[in-house]
């Protein structure tokens, strides 16, 4: 993946989440709902969302930040090709919003 491809795919996420590395001597939780995948980085999260092999479904990433509100959701978009943040749980607001604005500019392209 080129330079432009990877930041094209995390252009979406706040460059905070980009460069997020975790705790120090510990890394960054990073895991699949359905623990498929239950990982400690110990890379940027963007690094880590950029690699070809990560891109699909959702990852949940827990910084250690601590407690409330949770972890931090992202979705890959196949259609954009790029890591869609819904944020902090809940995340059913932020998923509607994406599928009205995911609609309106699939409905555009046609």
């Amino acid at each position: 993946m080129g330079k432009n491809e990877v930041k094209k795919c995390l252009d979406r996420l706040s460059e905070r989440l980009i460069n997020e590395k975790g705790m120090t001597n510990i890394g960054t939780a990073i895991w699949r709902l359905d623990k498929s995948q239950d990982l400690m980085i110990k890379q940027t999260v963007g690094e880590f969302l950029s690699q070809p092999e990560n891109q699909s479904g959702d990852w949940y990433i827990d910084g250690g930040w601590g407690g409330p509100p949770g972890p931090v959701m992202v979705h890959w978009d196949p259609l954009f090709k790029q890591w869609i943040s819904f944020g902090f749980p809940p995340w059913e607001e932020n998923v509607e919003r994406w599928n009205r604005i995911r609609e309106d500019v699939w409905n555009k392209q046609k």
